[in-house]
This record gives C-alpha cells, sequence and structure tokens, in this order.
C-alpha cells in the first residue's frame, strides 16, 4: 500500500479506485473512518498531520481509522485522531440534536400516543394518575440524558 501513495484515484464521490488491490474501484462506505471526514488520508506522504516537521519516517504509525501519523506527534495528541475525533464529535452532536427536535415534536392531531398497560404493574400503580407517571418517566429520561451528556462532553478531558 505504502508504494501506491499518490496513485489513488476518486472517481466519483461515491466510489474510489484502488491501485493496491488491482485498481479495483469501491463504495467508499466499505473504506475505513478516515474516508468519511473531510481529511482523506494523504495521498503524497505517509503521515496526516498538518503542521508535523518531524522527518524520521521510522516512527510512523497508521491507525485503524486510516490516518497516519509520526509517533511523536501521536503522543501530543493524546493517541487520538484529531480528524476523526472531530467528525465522530460534530457527527454526535448533529445526532443529539435530531432526537431532541424529534422527542419534542408535538403530536399531529390524528397521532395518539402509545400507551401500553404493563401487567406487571403492582395494584398501587395502577390507582396513581397516568400524568404524574409521565412526568416522572419524562424527568428520568432528562436526568439520564443530561448524565450522559455531560459524560460525553467531559469525554475530551479523561
Amino acid at each position: 500500500i505504502y508504494h501506491n501513495l499518490g496513485r489513488t484515484k476518486n472517481n466519483s464521490d461515491e466510489t474510489i479506485e484502488l491501485p493496491s488491490f488491482n485498481n479495483r474501484i469501491v463504495d467508499i462506505r466499505v473504506l475505513s473512518l478516515a474516508w468519511s471526514t473531510s481529511n482523506l488520508p494523504a495521498e503524497d506522504k505517509f503521515y496526516d498531520a498538518e503542521n508535523c516537521n518531524i522527518i524520521d519516517s521510522s516512527s510512523n504509525v497508521v491507525l485503524i481509522c486510516g490516518h497516519s501519523y509520526h509517533k511523536e506527534y501521536l503522543n501530543l495528541l493524546n493517541e487520538k485522531c484529531k480528524y476523526c475525533f472531530n467528525y465522530l464529535s460534530e457527527s454526535i452532536k448533529t445526532n443529539i440534536t435530531s432526537l431532541n427536535k424529534r422527542l419534542f415534536k408535538p403530536l399531529k392531531d390524528n397521532e395518539i400516543p402509545e400507551i401500553t398497560k404493563d401487567n406487571d404493574l403492582n395494584e398501587n400503580y395502577e390507582n396513581e394518575n397516568i400524568e404524574i407517571l409521565l412526568e416522572q418517566t419524562e424527568q428520568n429520561i432528562d436526568n439520564q440524558y443530561e448524565i450522559q451528556y455531560n459524560i460525553w462532553l467531559n469525554y475530551n478531558s479523561m
């Protein structure tokens, strides 16, 4: 693969030609994570860091995502691929925003909330007001969401 640096051809946004595999054309979705980011793996050099001034090529590391770095530079990045970490972080934010929009979107006039009876509930629960139960459930979901969201926000500092 190293000997084919610079010979990869991007035929379109959907496929890519790989010289290391007898110029086989593959769907970009089957490639490693790096090919989904805005910073594709470098074709003209063996490392992907923008400002790396290390000349020694004996310490190159190819990550599972497909990006490569000099070992020393990767240590400065806390052993994380900065391109894939940023891509995944932004994707998570996008998904959280989308989920929030869908969760808080009011039902249409012709839609009925799905409430199923749980036969395993004891008699005390059956006598409680359904509004109170829904409010408690919503609060529990909000609390769990906040906990998980804060864990995710603090992940980078771990």
